[in-house]
């Protein structure tokens, strides 16, 4: 897909999306490099793409444009994810290929989700921001995932019944440098202009974000039963007596309301009063909420 800071993709199916081998792209191109009709440009064997004739480009392609990504992140105002959702059905490959791996590279966020499996995807998701989060859910299975993201946020992978890689596979968070630095991975067969070697995108921080992990919640999950108790402070029991003591009937050995108040921090709420967190919270989209829930009850 050409790159647009206002562009992105919406698949939505009542029941499967079946991919061929092959890779659905979102170019990360910022508008000062794009090519077109009355911007020169020269293919050379059909493999590599030379921007410029003479001097219509004046910058080489290289750290000095950020490999033509310039250096504020193309979609750092898009509020919109890219969504592929198979409400009813299955994401994975053909029939005829049902063992082959399909690709989703998009330079934003990423909201999958399949009422029934997830097979075989390699998904590589970009954070313009440390609010943002990227979601792959099934009801039922996600098999051989190769998920990553760029940039802060956070991932969030739920599957209903079992989550199940192979060996040497997994999950990646990679900040937007580092010592192989780059915007696509390694791993999953991709180069960047016909190199070996990948590039770092220099538009976004040396940093990497949060990755969340569930399975078996088909029969669902009480998040907010769970922070009704915990992120309440009357919740918490007197810790000078067992919970068993009738004065601790009901209550917690601790709650959450710290953590919570940072949590909402880092989705660029400024300090609110204990009195008006759990409300934010409540009023949360589902994966962020979700997320604070585990973030709340893992150890300090």
């Amino acid at each position: 897909m050409a790159s647009s800071a206002s562009g992105t993709l919406e698949l939505l199916a009542d029941n499967d999306i079946l991919v061929s081998e092959q890779q659905i792209r979102m170019e990360d191109i910022a508008a000062q490099y794009r090519r077109g009709p009355l911007t020169p440009f020269a293919i050379d064997r059909n493999t590599f793409l030379q921007l410029g004739v003479g001097d219509a480009l004046p910058q080489p392609v290289g750290a000095n444009t950020n490999w033509e990504r310039g250096f504020v992140p193309l979609h750092a105002a898009d509020p919109d994810p890219v969504r592929l959702y198979a409400l009813n059905g299955t994401i994975g490959t053909t029939p005829s290929q049902p063992s082959f791996t399909w690709k989703l590279t998009v330079p934003k966020p990423v909201d999958v989700y399949a009422g029934e499996d997830i097979l075989y995807g390699a998904v590589i998701a970009q954070h313009n921001n440390a609010s943002q989060v990227s979601s792959v859910i099934a009801g039922r299975d996600i098999i051989r995932p190769q998920i990553a993201f760029l940039g802060e946020g956070a991932l969030w992978v739920e599957a209903g019944r079992n989550l199940t890689f192979v060996a040497g596979e997994g999950i990646l968070s990679r900040g937007g440098i580092m010592s192989t630095g780059n915007v696509l991975v390694a791993n999953f067969g991709e180069a960047r202009k016909g190199t070996d070697i990948d590039t770092p995108n220099l538009a976004l921080p040396d940093k990497g974000g949060d990755i969340n992990m569930i399975a078996g919640t088909a029969g669902g999950a009480d998040y907010a039963g769970f922070a009704d108790l915990y992120l309440d402070p009357r919740n918490a029991s007197d810790p000078a007596f067992p919970l068993s003591y009738p004065a601790n009937a009901g209550k917690v050995v601790r709650t959450y309301e710290k953590e919570l108040g940072e949590f909402l921090k880092g989705l660029s709420y400024e300090d609110r009063p204990a009195s008006e967190r759990r409300a934010l919270f409540a009023a949360l989209p589902s994966s962020p909420s979700r997320r604070s829930c585990r973030k709340c009850c893992s150890p300090s």
